[in-house]
């Protein structure tokens, strides 16, 4: 964030950061984490609780994990109350002794987050409280959100709350020697049960398998199409008024006839599917004939964008709306739709965005990105305010825009990447498309990883890169109206991947964080967008859309065809971009639920999931293609040697693990496993793949090196001058190291029992093996299944637990020396 707003946060707090409902209290009860259900008035009222009491020290560089987290029960009717108890300080000083003992210019602080069981945020996260600045007594504040007494956005907020869903507090700090101390914290959750749901509040993970995607609708009217003719059904939106009931009709047409079918194509989210309105749909042109009228149900959010997309002046509009032309309920047709999608959207001679209804915010944030595009800002024009307050909430206002779900959603690349010419519209306000993503490189110039009370929100980093090749296109355009956006645009063409070379693979981990009300369509939306698609290569069959697959088999059959093409195991590599299976452990180290796996507990351990972050492939060993470990072998691998759920390959056995440690600070940086450490785990915050900061590549190893002991002296108060210089690698020096290290970071140094030295991942266990499969950059690591073990003649498998770095395997040694000796390969059976 730029010091101007620095400067301009300190003078002022954000707008709605009230702390007259905090209590500051001199003790707090004490008790281990707990989970508990107490009974109030009447059998249906509950509060359930969860507790710890642990010292931990966050920093700007601490990876954003949760401190105490609450899963909300099922059975969930409404939710009274939150209440958050925390017992912290900051590091005791500031440079800026107006605002010593006050709240003012504090940068610790902590923020409640609202999760999906499957890791993701399904609320923007808010602030609940600051420390007092510069002191270092513990202190703890209570701080109750109630539905009758919280103000409109807390209300909001709570309402948002399901069933499943995780409460968490994450604690937080920003700048250069600010530092967290927690002490220990509590959520009580004051709820109403539709029945007593007392005795566990953990929702088991499913599988998605039988999603439908669709409302209830009577599809008898619905003429068979033609595939082979791309035959296609359109919404004739009669004309109307803002409140006149909706009244449309269906016509057949084909994207191959002559002359090609005029029509536009909208963009939108389907919403809530439980909220539903009522239009009028005819399937012939003559409105008032009633044969084969019927009364058909649309979600609200296409509601309120047909509203407002229809003509008042008397014309009809011809829009393909994929909810109300695609039989739902005819899974054959349902695929073949989605295969055309990317021609519907690029021979529609407008995509239409529609991100939803608007508020004085919304409105204010389009103007605003009308005058980005324009680079004609006046600062405090719309605010009637100075230039730091305005600037403040310009990028809040635009924050909040960028947060509608629209933005969220994986469909829309595929709608907007292939359109022609393409506008965005909140209720009445329009802006070119292109006038979005300039105003989202704008604000990556912001950069900031956040204050109290506020989050910088810019667009997913997929859309970045596909704007690096739509905006190809209109380059000339923009350079003309300003030589600085143009050359933005170029910039980014450059030095990203293009598009059209973008593997399907790469297009799945950039997207996996975006929602699908359809879990499948993670990978059907992006089939018109990747290399092996383009041109006139056909979708493999492998690949189609086939909506009577379940979600497991869909991502099965993607894995297991990735690696029959590319005879690579890389994609294994690609498991760490999974909720839960990152290289760093972002889930409440206190808390049952973060060992809790997403998945079906009949997914294949090797196989890729919908539920992730595209960042957390970057911070892997594999996806690098920095390392070699087998060599230039090949996958041996058959189409007929894989069944649905096991995959057999060929490979070495290198080791096992016998112990796992904290990776000790003090190493030699011209060691490879320490450049393979700082790579993976990044104490210096300088990627912004595990903390909340931006992207820095640029730093130098001088700059890098004093971010360390930054973060190494937030959590261990050790003088400079006391530490080692070199410890040797024995079984001392590991142990030693743990007094050295980041405690933030777990313990990814591992020793085989031969005494070689390794990184893993967060799931590892003495006794699981290490090996290297032909096709493999890295070394992976393997359990065998305790079933298998207990069977002599039962042919063994392996859960599949991750990549790792194992010191003198990274470059194809093993391997060099199994050919050389003539040593045979084994046979591994991943389940």
């Amino acid at each position: 964030m730029s010091k101007m707003l620095k400067k301009d946060f300190k003078k002022q707090r954000p707008p709605g950061d009230n702390l007259s409902n905090t209590v500051i209290s001199a003790a707090m009860p004490r008790s281990g984490s707990t989970l508990c259900p107490i009974a109030l008035q009447g059998s249906q009222f509950r509060v359930y609780s969860a507790s710890r009491e642990e010292l931990v020290r966050i920093s700007r560089y601490c990876p954003g994990k949760p401190y105490i987290e609450l899963q909300v029960p099922g059975g969930l009717e409404e939710i009274h109350r939150i209440e958050f108890i925390t017992r912290s300080h900051d590091q005791g000083f500031c440079g800026e002794p107006e605002f010593v003992g006050t709240y003012e210019g504090s940068y610790t602080w902590f923020e409640a987050s609202v999760s999906t069981p499957a890791g993701l945020d399904r609320i923007p996260r808010n602030l609940i409280q600051c420390n007092v600045t510069a002191n270092s007594e513990f202190k703890t504040h209570t701080i109750t959100w109630d539905l009758c007494t919280a103000d409109e956005s807390q209300r909001q907020w709570i309402g948002r709350i399901q069933s499943g869903d995780i409460i968490r507090i994450i604690p937080r700090a920003q700048w250069k020697c600010w530092v967290n101390y927690v002490e220990s914290a509590r959520i009580d959750l004051h709820c109403r049960m539709i029945k007593a749901a007392i005795s566990s509040t953990t929702m088991p993970a499913k599988d998605l398998t039988q999603t439908v995607r669709a409302i209830q609708n009577d599809y008898q009217h619905y003429q068979k199409l033609d595939r082979d003719r791309q035959e296609l059904r359109l919404l004739v939106l009669q004309p109307g008024l803002l409140e006149d009931p909706i009244c449309c009709y269906l016509i057949t047409s084909s994207l191959t006839k002559s002359p090609a079918p005029v029509f536009e194509a909208l963009s939108y989210c389907w919403g809530n599917m439980a909220d539903t309105r009522k239009i009028k749909l005819s399937h012939t042109s003559t409105l008032e004939s009633s044969a084969q009228h019927q009364v058909f149900a649309i979600t609200s959010s296409l509601h309120g964008a047909l509203r407002h997309l229809r003509h008042s002046d008397g014309r009809s509009r011809t829009l393909w709306v994929d909810s109300v032309c695609i039989n739902q309920s005819d899974l054959q047709e349902r695929g073949a739709q989605v295969d055309m999608m990317g021609d519907i959207y690029s021979r529609a001679d407008l995509v239409c965005v529609w991100l939803g209804e608007s508020d004085a915010a919304s409105t204010r944030a389009m103007a605003l990105i009308r005058d980005v595009s324009d680079r004609d800002l006046h600062w405090g024009a719309q605010y009637g305010e100075d230039s730091r307050t305005a600037y403040y909430k310009i990028l809040k206002d635009i924050s909040q825009l960028f947060n509608y779900p629209w933005f969220g959603r994986v469909w829309v690349l595929q709608e907007v990447w292939k359109a022609c010419k393409a506008i965005a519209s909140c209720g009445n306000d329009t802006v070119p498309w292109e006038s979005i993503i300039q105003t989202n490189l704008w604000m990556l110039e912001a950069h900031g990883g956040g204050f109290p009370g506020f989050n910088l929100h810019t667009l997913p980093s997929i859309w970045t890169k596909l704007a690096g090749v739509r905006n190809l296109e209109v380059e000339e355009d923009a350079r003309k109206r300003n030589p600085g956006v143009g050359q933005e645009i170029r910039n980014i063409a450059q030095t990203s991947e293009q598009l059209p070379c973008l593997e399907l693979l790469d297009l799945i981990l950039e997207s996996i964080s975006l929602n699908a009300t359809d879990p499948r369509d993670k990978i059907y939306s992006l089939l018109g967008m990747c290399q092996e698609t383009q041109g006139t290569n056909p979708t493999p069959l492998a690949l189609r859309s086939d909506y009577t697959k379940t979600t497991s088999e869909t991502f099965v059959d993607f894995t297991r065809w990735w690696i029959l093409k590319h005879k690579s195991l890389v994609i294994l590599s690609a498991i760490h971009a999974l909720t839960g299976r990152t290289w760093q452990e972002l889930g409440c180290s206190a808390s049952s639920m973060s060992k809790q796996s997403t998945l079906p507990v009949d997914h294949p351990s090797w196989a890729l999931w919908h539920e992730g972050d595209g960042r957390w492939a970057k911070r892997t060993l594999g996806m690098s293609r920095l390392y070699k470990a087998a060599g230039n072998t090949l996958v041996s691998l058959e189409s007929s040697d894989i069944t649905s759920s096991q995959l057999s390959l060929t490979g070495l056995r290198i080791g096992v693990v016998a112990s796992t440690h904290r990776y000790p600070f003090y190493k030699a940086e011209e060691d490879e496993l320490y450049g393979a450490y700082i790579r993976l785990f990044d104490p210096a915050g300088s990627y912004g793949t595990w903390n909340f900061g931006n992207t820095n590549d640029q730093l130098r190893k001088e700059e890098e090196k004093v971010l360390y002991m930054d973060h190494y002296f937030s959590h261990w108060d050790t003088p400079p001058d006391t530490l080692p210089d070199e410890v040797p690698w024995d079984t001392r020096g590991i142990n030693f190291g743990n007094r050295w290290s980041f405690p933030c970071h777990g313990t990814p140094l591992f020793r085989t029992s031969d005494g070689s030295l390794g990184l893993c991942p967060p799931k590892t266990q003495p006794n699981d093996i290490i090996v290297i499969l032909c096709g493999g950059p890295v070394p992976f690591i393997l359990r065998a299944r305790e079933e298998c073990g207990r069977q002599l003649d039962m042919t063994v498998q392996y859960e599949f637990i991750g990549e790792c770095y194992l010191q003198d395997y990274m470059h194809g040694a093993a391997i060099e020396h199994q050919q050389r000796c003539n040593i045979p390969l084994q046979q591994f059976v991943l389940v």
